[in-house]
């Protein structure tokens, strides 16, 4: 795309207009003077414009052409019609099919708002996408851009953002840095929307970094503090954390007791947090070894989630897979799991990929399936490539240990080598590394 000067305007509608440098003379404005301003020699004023303009619809209007511009039209930049180009570009249109054009033009013209609301969409588009290593590149992106130009009432969302797409990659201690940067710029910025979802976020990663004193804290603030009406998904899930709380620390039957209470609260029969209710108290009850009523709740949840959230199915038949493990059914946590597995790869989700793999392994480890515990080994490993995950040293470890037991002392080799690199790659993970 070409962004002409104040010049070359003038000079292309000259043209069009079939007017040559003197036709534009007028009382304060000379031919040698045009042609200062189109060779760039001279900026042009407004009252140059306004006079210029003028005899240009006045042409215009004789020929019968509709000419379509004006005064702001020629005293705008090259920089200035780029920028509205781009602007009005990545407002009416698929972010993905013009990115590549409107990342090049605001190089060119050095368009920082521009690029900092590209960005901003690209990262959205790759976050819907699933797609959490792009979307967290482009949200730090825009994020120094904003930074740099003042603009600081979209940082909060930003940082949110960004961790929960390092959350989605099951990197929570990042996730963790990012969710608590969100909640400091929603105070600084006040943003109230974000300061609160972001406290519940920190108080999620918490928990799954098995601090659980500190999630109870964060938990027990998020709820004193949120609008229950107006956020009453966001309470509920903030009670079915605290509920998980509890099921880490054994108590149980408070647990169950929070379920029951938050199914009676909830009026509308669809919410999603219904299927996460049903399938938590499935495993509640298992805790407790009431397998019965835990795959009562089981069949709730997936029957829910079969009608109303397919997308989280593969959780509750992945966790359903669990009680039949517990009960040594074996060949039937095993069809549960492929089927739970089938719909986690559907839907990308990367979490319970991990999870059923892992529980597939635990099986093939308990029946002796050595061949299929390679292959789940394998998979997790895959699964886990671009995290940097801690498990990727327990995964190639068992792994080399599979290869050394077959004497297979090319593969094992292999295995060792990569879990050395990733031991080398972790901070403090081991005390040797700092002599």
């Amino acid at each position: 795309m070409i962004f002409l000067t104040q010049g070359k305007k003038i000079k292309a509608l000259r043209s069009k207009l079939y007017m040559n440098q003197q036709d534009l003379v007028s009382e304060n404005i000379t031919r040698p003077l045009i042609s200062m301003i189109e060779l760039g020699k001279r900026n042009l004023t407004y009252d140059a414009a306004n006079s210029i303009i003028k005899k240009f619809n006045k042409k215009a209007n004789k020929l019968g052409i509709n000419l379509d511009v004006d005064i702001d039209y020629l005293l705008r930049s090259q920089f200035d019609d780029a920028n509205i180009y781009c602007l009005e570009k990545l407002e009416n249109n698929n972010i993905d099919e013009i990115f590549d054009e409107v990342m090049q033009i605001s190089i060119e013209y050095n368009l920082l708002e521009v690029k900092s609301v590209a960005y901003k969409a690209k990262g959205d588009s790759c976050f819907d996408k699933k797609n959490f290593v792009e979307s967290f590149i482009n949200y730090i992106n825009a994020i120094d851009i904003y930074k740099d130009i003042n603009q600081n009432e979209d940082i909060p969302y930003l940082y949110w953002k960004s961790a929960l797409s390092k959350a989605h990659l099951l990197q929570y201690k990042e996730a963790l840095s990012y969710f608590n940067l969100s909640r400091h710029y929603s105070l600084l910025y006040n943003n109230t929307e974000i300061k609160d979802i972001s406290l519940y976020h920190i108080a999620k990663c918490s928990m799954l970094l098995n601090n659980i004193d500190l999630a109870m804290i964060q938990i027990n603030n998020y709820l004193s503090t949120c609008n229950k009406n107006e956020t009453f998904n966001y309470y509920i899930n903030a009670n079915i954390l605290k509920a998980r709380c509890y099921e880490i620390e054994k108590k149980f039957d408070d647990a169950i007791y929070i379920y029951k209470s938050l199914i009676e609260e909830i009026r509308d029969s669809q919410i999603s947090s219904l299927g996460i209710i049903y399938n938590n108290l499935g495993l509640a009850y298992s805790y407790k070894n009431d397998f019965k009523t835990s795959i009562e709740y089981f069949e709730m949840a997936i029957k829910f989630r079969t009608q109303h959230d397919k997308a989280n199915l593969s959780h509750t038949l992945i966790e359903k897979s669990i009680v039949l493990l517990q009960q040594e059914l074996y060949f039937n946590s095993i069809e549960t799991l492929k089927l739970g597995l089938k719909y986690a790869e559907a839907y990308n989700d990367l979490d319970y990929l991990v999870k059923g793999n892992y529980l597939m392994a635990r099986i093939y480890d308990t029946v002796n399936d050595t061949h299929n515990l390679e292959k789940s080994y394998l998979k997790i490993a895959d699964l886990l490539k671009d995290t940097n995950s801690g498990d990727l040293i327990l995964i190639y470890n068992e792994l080399a240990s599979i290869y050394l037991n077959k004497n297979n002392i090319v593969d094992a080799n292999y295995y060792l080598s990569l879990s050395k690199d990733l031991i080398n790659k972790t901070p403090n993970l081991l005390y040797y590394k700092n002599i």
